[in-house]
């Protein structure tokens, strides 16, 4: 295949003509270096200043255009109208994908960027004003922000090629690659997105937003709202910074793009596709204060809750469930779950508690069986999603439901708690007799906390055993009927 590249790139204005050139050089030949490597095939770059303006010829004959973005190539009539003959060129693309890309060389604002520019997701190799333009490329102090970011422009080239290829064929592909929105980050988890990215390009998944998101508040909104209409999925990985606040919401675009994407899940014209994984970065350590409320609102707030789950582990073990959960993602769209071990003729009583704790409970389980209930209990056989809607399933049909802490951490026991709370609202057809809290052995209980909530609190290290614990509980539930 032979790949067309247009580098556009500015050099008058600036102090050195031949510096400019010496960069754009250094950075086509690491670019087709990379690209060379990903495909086996040379690319043809085509470097162009604003000497003398590109043929429509060239224009014609480009795949794509790289914009090497700075100050002198913002204030440059030359440049700036090339990018938009070339734009006018490629308008009538049937698909969405990127065929300008937009490479920070040094700092400019938004804002003083043209409009054509700014939709353009930037590859910032100096993003912030603050940080120093990086004269030479090939020196240890480029950095591997600047390497990482090149890898990632390099293998969304060919992703957008592919698709270019095939969208001329004239028999056109069946296949629809599905899409996954991969929620913006701030800069702290950026390296992270990049890999998660690369890992679902690598798959075969349309990965978007695959433009920056617009400024302005309702645009920004509805942008959000149109792309995850299309997705099956919605990644979001949260870090320590809660980022800056987008003006006429009152949010940083984080929260932004999960509370749309949380309205959207519960949503009924949704159809229940859109399936949500949240990742927290473990290492909270540096959090912001108005991050550690974002965190905590996330893991307590049940709404938020709703079609989610909420993963702090580290990022390989997220790789590993998120792929997971991907490829069991067809069944769990068309519904297909095990059957729910549920009787008409006995109480069901729902067990909830973690695998950690799953030799412990072993006392209890048997208990609940002898003394006449149906018993079912969470199935740790297969990945978070399969689990959660599991879970969902289970806070349908049970009777009774009973809380195991152990050696979890408490918050945990908030969150099972709060959904046995909000479990009316998902569709039942009959009441719930009760809910109880078990705290195991040696663990203490926040008993004022749980006075609010409609729950009674069993201990393993009360005088009185378990069963005779649990035993009074039914009893009071009997009674009540």
């Amino acid at each position: 295949m032979q790949l067309d590249i247009l580098i556009n790139y500015a050099t008058r204005g600036s102090s050195s003509e031949a510096d400019h050139r010496k960069w754009a050089e250094d950075f086509a030949r690491f670019l087709k270096a990379m690209l060379i490597q990903i495909v086996g095939d040379e690319p043809n770059l085509l470097l162009l200043s604003d000497v003398e303006a590109p043929s429509k010829t060239e224009l014609k004959k480009a795949d794509f255009m790289i914009c090497l973005m700075s100050r002198e190539f913002v204030d440059n009539d030359q440049c700036i109208n090339t990018v938009e003959e070339f734009a006018k060129l490629t308008a009538n693309d049937e698909n969405d994908m990127p065929r300008i890309f937009s490479v920070i060389k040094s700092y400019v604002p938004a804002l003083d960027q043209p409009a054509i520019l700014r939709r353009l997701i930037p590859y910032s190799i100096n993003p912030t004003a603050t940080t120093e333009e990086i004269e030479d490329l090939f020196v240890p102090t480029a950095g591997n922000g600047y390497w990482m970011k090149i890898v990632d422009l390099a293998y969304d080239i060919i992703n957008s090629f592919e698709q270019l290829e095939n969208s001329k064929k004239e028999t056109k592909s069946i296949y629809q690659p599905e899409t996954i929105y991969l929620a913006e980050t701030n800069d702290d988890v950026s390296v992270q997105r990049n890999i998660i990215k690369r890992e679902l390009l690598r798959q075969g998944y349309k990965v978007v937003p695959r433009q920056a998101l617009p400024t302005e508040p309702e645009d920004l909104k509805n942008t959000i709202r149109e792309a995850l209409k299309k997705c099956i999925m919605a990644v979001h990985l949260i870090g320590h910074n809660y980022g800056e606040i987008i003006n006429g919401l009152d949010r940083s675009l984080v929260d932004i793009q999960n509370k749309i994407a949380t309205e959207m899940a519960a949503s009924p014209a949704i159809d229940d596709q859109l399936q949500r994984l949240i990742w927290i970065n473990p290492d909270q350590a540096q959090a912001d204060g108005e991050q550690k409320t974002f965190i905590e609102n996330i893991q307590r707030d049940t709404t938020t809750l709703d079609g989610a789950e909420i993963l702090q582990i580290p990022l390989e073990e997220f790789k590993d469930e998120l792929n997971d959960e991907l490829n069991k993602g067809k069944d769990l769209k068309n519904g297909v779950m095990s059957a729910l071990t549920t009787s008409r003729k006995k109480q069901n009583v729902y067990f909830i508690y973690d695998k950690v704790d799953e030799t412990e409970v072993i006392p209890i389980k048997k208990g609940l069986i002898k003394a006449g209930f149906n018993l079912t209990e969470p199935d740790f056989s297969d990945g978070a999603f399969a689990m959660r809607n599991s879970h969902l399933e289970h806070l349908k049909q049970f009777d009774i439901g009973i809380i195991y802490q152990g050696k979890v951490n408490p918050n945990w026991t908030k969150i099972k708690l709060l959904d046995l709370l909000k479990a009316p609202g998902l569709g039942r057809e009959k009441p719930i007799l009760g809910r109880a809290i078990i705290s195991g052995a040696g663990i203490e209980i926040n008993e004022k906390f749980f006075q609010e909530f409609d729950v009674e609190l069993l201990s393993m290290d009360n005088d009185t055993s378990i069963t005779e614990q649990l035993d009074e509980f039914i009893k009071t539930l009997t009674v009540a009927i």
